[in-house]
């Protein structure tokens, strides 16, 4: 996730911490994320607070991460 993060600040040519919501999918898809779009959608929804169409990037990469967690420790549950 650090590099998708690298990405995003190269992305972000205004310094402002937020990205068009598609130009931040088309990034997570760049940089090979699996995640379904439906999945993205929602954390993008989760996070994106001003409803202007953009996204707070450092925001969906923290939610991005915790779901993965989130995720993670369910499989582990279930297969035990």
């Amino acid at each position: 996730l650090r590099e998708l993060l690298r990405v995003l600040q190269d992305a972000d040519t205004e310094g402002s911490g937020r990205l068009h919501s598609a130009q931040l999918l088309t990034c997570c898809r760049m940089h090979g994320l699996e995640e379904s779009s439906a999945m993205l959608h929602a954390i993008m929804a989760d996070v994106a607070g001003a409803n202007d169409g953009r996204v707070d990037y450092v925001a969906f990469m923290q939610q991005l991460a915790a779901t993965r967690a989130s995720n993670m420790a369910r499989a582990a549950l279930a297969a035990a």
